[in-house]
């Protein structure tokens, strides 16, 4: 058996990145609407092309971080603890394996908007696991750094 911990987003980074994305969509809608109701026929045929491609990009740039942590929402990174490994599950990627005996140390990092778990092993070489929750990273101290066993 294992011990799986889960990512999860907290509620104010989905609403910072809804607040930003809101706002830069609505300004690239502007830029289209502005344009093209405000602009004449030349000037559209010279430059609308390229500002279609302006405003349509800074919509997407807008959305695209709102839709990434949504679809980390639906189908969540997994840490799994079994009792030789720690073992990281990203749907669509193959599993990353780490030794629990080469395992140091895990502590829970946060910059900014970009938080989750970080694994130092005995290379000194450091893994970062974003988007986990500081008790997930408890949870996972007190497996691996600690000792505790897993029921398996």
């Amino acid at each position: 058996m294992r011990k799986t911990v889960y990512s999860s987003i907290l509620p104010n980074l989905k609403q910072k990145l809804l607040v930003r994305g809101t706002f830069l969509g609505v300004i690239g809608a502007g830029i289209l609407l502005f344009f093209g109701v405000w602009t004449s026929e030349v000037f559209l045929s010279k430059w609308g092309f390229l500002i279609f491609c302006l405003g349509i990009a800074i919509i997407s740039i807008g959305m695209i971080p709102l839709r990434r942590i949504q679809r980390l929402e639906n189908l969540p990174h997994r840490l799994s603890i079994t009792r030789d490994a720690l073992i990281f599950e990203k749907p669509g990627r193959s599993p990353l394996q780490l030794l629990r005996t080469e395992i140091i140390n895990t502590k829970f990092l946060q910059r900014g908007d970009l938080y989750g778990i970080e694994v130092m092993t005995s290379t000194l070489q450091k893994f970062f696991f974003p988007y986990f929750s500081e008790s997930s990273a408890n949870t996972l101290s007190e497996y691996i750094v600690h000792g505790k066993e897993t029921d398996e």
